[in-house]
């Protein structure tokens, strides 16, 4: 269920603050700004519980090369 800005009761300094911030980020309306607010607030307050911050992640870590692997060129003439 999706409620209107209305239906939330904003005052209006923070419907003028969400309307700074709307601006400041170029977003297309105030629902956007409110969507935006909270998904940040949600992410830091995971992090802060499970010391993961979210975002994407190597499925496999293949910055470094181990020795006699298809990726060590050590052996190879250069």
């Amino acid at each position: 269920m999706q409620l209107s800005i209305e239906q939330i009761g904003y005052s209006k300094d923070q419907l003028a603050k969400l309307e700074l911030y709307r601006q400041a980020m170029q977003l297309p309306s105030i629902e956007a700004a409110i969507e935006q607010l909270n998904r940040r607030q949600l992410d830091a307050m995971v992090a802060a519980m499970t010391g993961k911050r979210p975002g994407p992640q190597l499925a496999i870590n293949n910055t470094t090369a181990k020795a006699g692997s298809a990726d060590d060129n050590s052996n190879n003439p250069t």
